[in-house]
């Protein structure tokens, strides 16, 4: 019985990757000896956008893929004086970003609409949570 229970799991498991959807993910680079690091999204294991800016380090936090195949990162670039600002990429071009102290941690693309959720700093280097909807600042607690 045991081994019939392992062949039909085995069965049901190969039917499940012969069928499965398209697989996404995203990641980046450490700097190399020049300080350049870049921003990597794969789709089923083969490399389709891969970025970089010369003066700031590219990280990916989330990723969605829309319906029609476009491909959302959110983020932030990390500047040289260690400025993060958030960033949101499609297809591998940069969308928008917002303000420096930045740093986008979730997204949603909701038809036009990109949502992201994250944190600004404030003047004084405190953390407070942000919502933002197409790069413009809808919440951030007083």
């Amino acid at each position: 019985m045991k081994k019939i229970l392992s062949l039909v799991t085995a069965l049901l498991l190969s039917a499940g990757i012969s069928k499965a959807q398209n697989v996404y993910f995203a990641g980046h680079s450490l700097p190399d000896t020049l300080g350049n690091a870049s921003a990597m999204v794969w789709k089923n294991n083969t490399l389709i956008y891969s970025w970089f800016d010369a003066n700031a380090i590219p990280t990916v936090n989330d990723m969605f893929v829309a319906e029609n195949g476009d491909v959302y990162c959110a983020g932030q670039t990390t500047d040289t004086t260690n400025i993060a600002t958030g960033t949101v990429w499609k297809n591998g071009e940069v969308l928008y970003t917002v303000d420096e102290g930045s740093v986008f941690n979730k997204m949603i693309v909701n038809g036009e609409n990109i949502i992201t959720a994250g944190y600004i700093n404030d003047a004084y280097g405190q953390c407070h949570a942000a919502i933002w909807q197409n790069g413009e600042l809808l919440y951030t607690p007083s």
